[in-house]
């Protein structure tokens, strides 16, 4: 099991699409295949823990990758997230079990727990002691 973060992509929509994410148990990429399908969603595994990041609030909910990227993509009227964009859109089922829109943890908080913020659309947290310390102050606000 890896921990990550992963980012709402907030500056591609104008808004962070957390609230659909969490609606459609996903999570969601978009633009080139290589860089954000197989480079980002290809990554993730079963079990592996997503802390979602949306800018300027922070983290918004944890979750639980629930099976293999399939390689989809989708475009048109297919897409949940994208769909008022060019962009063509990928998605990975999550089960966002702890959601803290209300509480979320602010970036501030997060620099505290972790020491940095999230500056990429994935993140490894590759230390787990502050992964678990994350996970559990979401815990403490679910």
């Amino acid at each position: 099991m890896n921990y990550y973060y992963i980012n709402t992509d907030t500056d591609a929509l104008g808004y962070s699409p957390h609230a659909k994410w969490i609606k459609h148990d996903r999570a969601f990429t978009s633009g080139d295949y290589q860089e954000f399908g197989e480079g980002v969603l290809g990554k993730l595994e079963p079990g592996d823990i997503l802390f979602m990041y949306a800018n300027q609030r922070g983290v918004v909910a944890a979750g639980r990758v629930s099976e293999p990227w399939t390689g989809s993509s989708y475009k048109g009227a297919d897409r949940l997230v994208y769909q008022y964009t060019e962009y063509t859109e990928y998605r990975i089922r999550v089960d966002w079990y702890l959601p803290v829109v209300h509480n979320p943890i602010h970036p501030e908080d997060l620099r505290e727990i972790i020491g940095w913020t999230p500056p990429r659309t994935l993140q490894s947290i590759t230390d787990t002691n502050k992964a678990k310390r994350l996970l559990r102050e979401i815990r403490s606000r679910a």
